[in-house]
Parts: C-alpha cells; sequence; structure tokens
C-alpha cells in the first residue's frame, strides 16, 4: 500500500494528495502559529475584519496567484475552511452562486511580522516561497495601501470591546468560537505516535473506512464520531483541497461528509461520548 492508497477488503481508493506527508505540514502549521502565539488568544474583532473584508476578496479577485495570508488570517481561515459547508456558503452569499472554492495554496503557510515565512508547496516541498509571499504583499498594498499587510497590536479596534456577538456571525456561524475550539487540536495530535510514519499511513487507511461507514450508516441525522487519528487525516483531506475533498467523498461514499466541530462536549455519557459509542459498535459490525 503507497501513503497515498487506502485499501479495503480488496477494494482500493487512491487518495490523490499524499494525506501522510500533508499531515506532516499541517500539524507543523499548527506548532509554529502556536510558538508565534497565534492561536494562543482568541482571535480580535479586528483580525476578522482583516480576513473578511480584506483577504478573503483579494484572494477572489486573484483566482491564478498562490497567495500567502498573514498570521492573523491565517488562522481565521483554516478554521472557516475547517467547516466545509457554512464556508462555501458564506462565498456564495459574498461573491455570488457562481464563485469558485477559495483554496488555500499553499493549504499550511503564513507570513508573520518578523519576516518569517512558513510552508512548503504541496507538489514540491523544495520550492522557495519567498517570491509568492513577496507578490501577495504587493497585491495587498496596492489594493488596500491604507491597510497594514500585518495586523497592527497597537491599533485602537484590536483592544477588547463591547461589541454585540451577533455581529461577528459569518452567515450564521461562529468563527471566532470556532477557532478556540480548534486551537486544542494542536495537543490531541501532538503525541509520540502523530510522529511515527506507520501510524500515520494507518491513519490514513483508517480515515478511508471512516468515510465508508458514514455510507453504511443509513440515518442521515446520525453522527460518526473519530477518532484523533483519522481526525488529522480528515482535517487534511478538507484544508489540503476543499474541491478535492468534495469530488473524494463523492466518490467514496456517494455524498460529502461534512465537519463540525462544535459537537465538543466530552463528558461522560454526553452527546459526543454517546455518539462515539455508537460509532465503535457500527465500526465493529462493518
Amino acid at each position: 500500500m503507497t501513503q497515498r492508497q487506502a485499501n479495503n477488503g480488496g477494494r482500493a481508493f487512491d487518495f490523490p494528495i499524499d494525506l501522510v506527508e500533508l499531515s506532516k505540514q499541517h500539524v507543523g502549521f499548527l506548532q509554529t502559529l502556536h510558538q508565534f502565539g497565534v492561536t494562543i488568544q482568541r482571535p480580535s474583532p479586528k483580525s476578522l475584519e482583516r480576513y473578511c473584508d480584506l483577504w478573503l476578496p483579494l484572494v477572489h479577485s486573484h483566482p491564478n496567484e498562490a497567495l500567502i495570508p498573514p498570521a492573523d488570517c491565517a488562522w481565521l481561515w483554516h478554521c472557516h475552511r475547517l467547516a466545509p459547508f457554512r464556508y462555501t456558503s458564506y462565498l456564495k452569499r459574498q461573491f455570488g452562486n457562481d464563485c469558485r472554492i477559495l483554496e488555500a495554496s499553499p493549504a499550511f503557510s503564513f507570513q508573520c511580522d518578523n519576516g518569517d515565512l512558513h510552508g512548503t508547496f504541496m507538489q514540491n516541498t523544495e520550492e522557495d516561497l519567498n517570491p509568492a509571499a513577496d507578490r501577495t504583499r504587493s497585491l495587498w498594498n496596492q489594493q488596500y495601501p491604507e491597510e497594514s499587510f500585518h495586523l497592527q497590536m497597537d491599533e485602537p479596534n484590536h483592544a477588547e470591546q463591547k461589541i454585540d456577538d451577533r455581529s461577528l456571525l459569518l452567515d450564521g456561524f461562529d468563527l471566532l468560537g470556532s477557532t478556540g475550539r480548534q486551537a486544542t487540536f494542536l495537543w490531541q495530535v501532538s503525541g509520540p505516535h502523530f510522529a511515527d510514519e506507520d501510524f500515520l499511513k494507518e491513519g490514513a487507511l483508517q480515515y478511508y473506512k471512516f468515510l465508508k461507514l458514514r455510507k453504511h450508516e443509513k440515518k442521515s441525522n446520525s453522527v460518526i464520531v473519530p477518532t484523533y487519528q483519522i481526525d488529522l487525516m480528515w482535517h487534511t483531506h478538507i484544508l489540503s483541497r476543499m474541491s478535492g475533498y468534495f469530488a473524494d467523498c463523492r466518490a467514496i461514499m456517494g455524498g460529502t461528509l461534512n465537519h463540525d466541530d462544535s459537537l465538543n462536549d466530552r463528558t461522560d455519557d454526553g452527546p459526543l461520548d454517546r455518539a462515539f459509542r455508537e460509532t465503535k459498535a457500527l465500526w465493529k459490525k462493518k
């Protein structure tokens, strides 16, 4: 079995992307964001404004460019894309029903205000990202000459403000709340197993089976809950290229599996705990 191929009962599905290698880039991206303090605190309303009103329109207006976001926008973009149905709905509302999916390319990259650059191109990890980073800043400065590319911490709008939380929702989605939930994901995938190549290869196989499991589960309103090993591959698949994720899901399970992190209460016998027990029973059965 190659890194890209998952085999189940003699039937194979060849993922068009290398989930194992990309999962490593994904974890490295989260580690670096944490090191720079980006994921430690809740993003400010100013960052949300920059992401919605500046970054996404910039990406939309330059469809064939590899653009590398500033750190605060990168984190919000990461979390928004992890709610794929919410994300695509928001894009259609903002840019029209015929709007293409705005992909992060390269997927796990950002620029820091100290000049550091993190990320790798999916197809060629040796490719220099600096020209793409320079081009991104140049386009930003042309389109937004009055706005700094990097978040200025001393801006008045960055301070804590009394703001109606409803005004911060994106098409009904609490993106700022999602960043709090996703900030803990790094610790869930930071154990020694997640640095082991065989463990990651097994994760790609288990993830394939997880998608097949959704096809077996006929109750449309049921929730299937992954292990952290599977969840890393699921997040990586969505974030690497969302249009590819949708296409792969259709090929594997005949539909698209939504990702929703709002169900995160892990108390004993809570909804998530019960759903996980039901998932394990279904897994054993199938």
